[in-house]
């Protein structure tokens, strides 16, 4: 009798062990293409690749973001991006082209040397309309909710001549591009 309690006892600690550890999984893993948006310390740049900048605040970025993008207020911006080489390729985006805060994050970046430096004027209300047309070109990472995003994105603002845009389709190729070359 006390041999079957020890192998019951066994079976049990066996049952409870496969249904905890599968669940315990994600502690272990390490995702080597994580999100650096995820991460808290943005001196995590990427070296070599496209650094997308959101400018915008946590509930918005949580709702949708570009992935691979990290969240920062623009007057974090010299303070995140202090130990950023100044040669790398640097994106900054906002909500829409009414958002003037990446145009402005691009002026400020060049005023700290930056020497690569592009702002995507369609935010993401406009990424997120392309990719609810073609999500494997405008990958969204986030549920995207929120009604901004769906309203039709008005383009009438005036350029600003003294920082160089690139467009969604130049964007996605150049993420696209990076993808392959992991």
């Amino acid at each position: 009798m006390n041999k079957k309690l020890v192998q019951a006892g066994s079976f049990g600690l066996l049952v409870i062990v496969l249904a905890v550890v599968p669940a315990c999984g994600d502690w272990f893993k390490k995702d080597k293409n994580k999100d650096i948006a995820t991460v808290a310390n943005t001196e995590n740049v990427k070296y070599g690749a496209l650094n997308l900048i959101y400018l915008t605040n946590d509930k918005q970025f949580a709702d949708a973001h570009i992935p691979g993008s990290v969240r920062m207020d623009l007057d974090q911006l010299e303070e995140k991006t202090q130990h950023w080489p100044k040669d790398i390729e640097i994106v900054t985006y906002c909500a829409n082209y009414q958002c003037t805060a990446s145009g402005e994050a691009v002026k400020k970046l060049h005023a700290l040397g930056f020497t690569n430096v592009k702002v995507y004027e369609g935010g993401i209300a406009q990424w997120t309309q392309k990719a609810a047309l073609n999500s494997s070109d405008y990958p969204v990472s986030g549920l995207g909710q929120a009604k901004w995003l769906k309203q039709e994105v008005d383009k009438s603002q005036p350029v600003d001549l003294t920082v160089q845009e690139i467009t969604a389709e130049e964007l996605s190729q150049k993420l696209k591009a990076q993808e392959t070359h992991k």
